[in-house]
């Protein structure tokens, strides 16, 4: 996702849960929701 945004956007049940730069968020995520996508894309 970082190679393809600057920026990404984080939603859970409709809402935007975070957000901010790709590499930040892709790396340090703070949501549940931005964790569980790290780890599905991560393969765990």
């Amino acid at each position: 996702a970082a190679a393809i945004a600057d920026q990404i956007i984080v939603m859970a049940r409709g809402r935007i849960v975070e957000g901010g730069e790709a590499v930040g968020v892709l790396t340090s995520p703070q949501s549940n929701a931005a964790k569980t996508l790290v780890a599905a894309m991560s393969g765990a």
